[in-house]
């Protein structure tokens, strides 16, 4: 392991209420790890409550925000958070050593452990920080990785700003290490599959901006004899993300975040239906999208609850008077104007007919 990367600090805390965030009612200043204080702690680790027990945020940058971790993190490590029931320890590191082609790694027992099941984490030390970007897509490659081989991981270290507790021992604790100085590139070992990963996401991307300018295309162009109704034409000529990203959501691809949450995650996505519809779908409670799996939201849908609080008589209003337009005038107008016009021929027909 270089010198270098033995010294470089990494943001770390005591407890899961240990937080130097601005707006916090207690804020703590956060306190540095090096790898070096980790290896340490492996070999002769804390043993404590695990409320009181201390964790790390492998990047550099002292922030707990998924955000800014996400954008601005430099990552030195990789890691992996196994719960359901992995292999033993000496199975495990051999399971590590052919997936790292021999790069160093650091493996213990959590101080839930037993016997039925070794609860473990894995420590990956890097020869080159990570950007966010790069780190989420290690860390789903590593997760995807260990899913082949049978292993279960917590997807959860996915997340930039994810608390990885250190060694805390516990009744059934044991470690396995390989320390020969000889760091991990993910970005050179993996790069097939990390380019992969970039092009799903771009191509994800692509499609949706495609959709949205062809929408836009079709709302400039909109005529009455397009508009079978309000909804209909709503959905014609908008697309979800179009409110999404309205509305803050951040974008990755066809999934996006939604500006309150609190772990980080993509949870919403945006799909054609069978019918060739664009809806988005959450799996996310905190999402005022979200609809316990009882269906997915089209545009109109979306805007509704977005925009006005899931109020559809208010969002119709808007959106005829407002958002969509016809010849000049609002749909609302328009739609009026072309009944009162139908009216009148029909009512002088009526009269010829007398």
């Amino acid at each position: 392991m270089t010198e270098q990367h033995t010294k470089d600090l990494m943001v770390s805390g005591f407890g899961q209420y240990h937080t130097d965030e601005p707006g916090a009612k207690s804020r703590v200043q956060y306190l540095g790890v090096t790898i070096s204080d980790i290896i340490a702690l492996i070999d002769s680790p804390q043993k404590t409550e695990k409320k009181h027990s201390q964790w790390l945020i492998p990047s550099s940058l002292p922030t707990r925000c998924f955000r800014s971790q996400e954008q601005h993190g430099r990552f030195l490590m990789m890691w992996a958070d196994l719960d359901d029931s992995p292999p033993t320890l000496p199975d495990l590191a051999e399971s590590i050593e052919v997936m790292l082609s021999g790069a160093d790694y650091e493996i213990y027992n959590t101080s839930s452990a037993t016997i039925s099941n070794p609860k473990a984490r894995i420590l990956i030390p890097l020869r080159n920080p990570l950007s966010g970007a790069d780190f989420i897509l290690a860390q789903q490659i590593l997760n995807d990785r260990l899913k082949v081989l049978g292993i279960k991981p917590d997807r959860a270290t996915e997340r930039p700003a994810q608390l990885c507790y250190l060694p805390n021992r516990g009744e059934f604790y044991g470690s396995r290490s390989r320390r020969q100085g000889s760091l991990f590139n993910p970005m050179q070992t993996w790069a097939a599959e990390i380019s992969a990963k970039r092009e799903a996401i771009r191509a994800a991307q692509v499609a949706l901006d495609t959709a949205r300018r062809t929408a836009a295309e079709r709302r400039a162009a909109l005529k009455l004899s397009d508009a079978p109704n309000l909804i209909s034409t709503f959905n014609l000529v908008y697309t979800p993300q179009d409110w999404l990203t309205t509305a803050g959501y951040d974008q990755r691809g066809n999934c996006f975040r939604h500006p309150n949450s609190q772990t980080g995650n993509y949870s919403a996505t945006v799909r054609r239906n069978d019918n060739g519809l664009l809806r988005v779908n959450t799996l996310s409670s905190a999402d005022p999208l979200y609809t316990s799996g009882s269906g997915a939201h089209d545009a109109f849908s979306t805007f509704t609850i977005l925009m006005h609080g899931g109020d559809r008589r208010s969002a119709l209003k808007d959106a005829g008077d407002n958002l969509l337009t016809i010849g000049g005038q609002s749909f609302n107008k328009a739609v009026q104007r072309e009944w009162a016009k139908k009216n009148k021929a029909a009512h002088a027909q009526k009269m010829e007919v007398i």
